[in-house]
């Protein structure tokens, strides 16, 4: 009989983060094979696809050239960098439960460990991409503040806690009603263009306030702002980390309840 303590299931022990390490480790190898160039075509297409839309957007809007082309360019190269992040796991664990369903009837394995799967495997493609980004960062802008580690280092653990609970609450309702995964992209592609990433804040005007209901906004500014600024708004901060908790204690309070229901349902399809 499986532990009916989600909370306490996933094993603290090195054996389970090693396990959790080494399948999204092969993930990830599984998807640099495709290419004979490997890990450096997604880097490469990353800075180039950026510095395209930079120069289309620059023509369309007229905006200078020299430094403040510069600037913008890093502005889009950041955004995109944290925008693929988010927008890959958001899709990716609202689909972990239904893709693992096979796996949840037939092991012992915690429910956890497969959220924890999908969030490490894209923790590694993330990370294929951030040093070809610090160094684009390092050579057009003047130079990175030290504060900007720690903000990097920030942004990406409330994006990975924030998945966690993504994972948990919107995940595990995608498990039961499916139809929702398609929602779930629909939203994404529409969230695109609400969110500053290839246009900038003060477009918005005397409405930009309005921009800190956008959930994606807050996540977005404290590694973009952190990264090239070394400093973020103190309530892009604190809304970003709060809703961070919630989510959290949300999913692992939906999930302890849900427990079994998630893995009975799991025979039926």
């Amino acid at each position: 009989m499986p532990n009916s303590n989600p909370l306490g299931e996933l094993s603290r022990t090195w054996q389970m983060r090693r396990y959790i390490a080494y399948r999204a480790y092969l993930n990830q190898k599984l998807s640099v094979r495709r290419s004979k160039i490997g890990i450096y075509i997604e880097p490469i297409m990353l800075i180039v696809s950026t510095f395209l839309i930079t120069v289309v957007w620059n023509k369309l809007f007229g905006k200078g050239g020299g430094r403040e082309f510069q600037d913008f360019y890093l502005y889009v190269l950041c955004s995109f960098t944290i925008w693929g992040f988010i927008s890959s796991i958001v899709r990716k664990t609202s689909s972990t439960l239904v893709r693992r369903a096979k796996f949840i009837t037939t092991t012992q394995d915690p429910l956890l460990s497969w959220v924890a799967i999908d969030l490490a495997s894209e923790l590694f493609s993330f990370l294929l991409l951030l040093p070809a980004v610090i160094v684009v960062c390092l050579l057009v802008s003047d130079g990175l503040h030290l504060s900007s580690v720690f903000y990097v280092i920030y942004g990406v653990l409330l994006v990975l806690l924030s998945g966690i609970g993504f994972g948990l609450t919107v995940g595990v309702a995608c498990f039961y009603y499916g139809d929702l995964q398609r929602l779930i992209s629909a939203f994404m592609s529409v969230a695109f263009l609400l969110t500053p990433i290839i246009w900038q804040l003060e477009r918005l005007g005397e409405y930009k306030s309005y921009i800190y209901f956008n959930p994606f906004y807050n996540y977005l500014a404290v590694f973009r702002d952190g990264l090239l600024l070394g400093r973020v708004g103190n309530l892009e901060l604190i809304i970003a980390t709060s809703t961070t908790l919630v989510l959290l204690i949300v999913g692992l309070s939906f999930l302890r309840f849900q427990y079994r229901a998630i893995r009975a349902h799991a025979f039926s399809i």
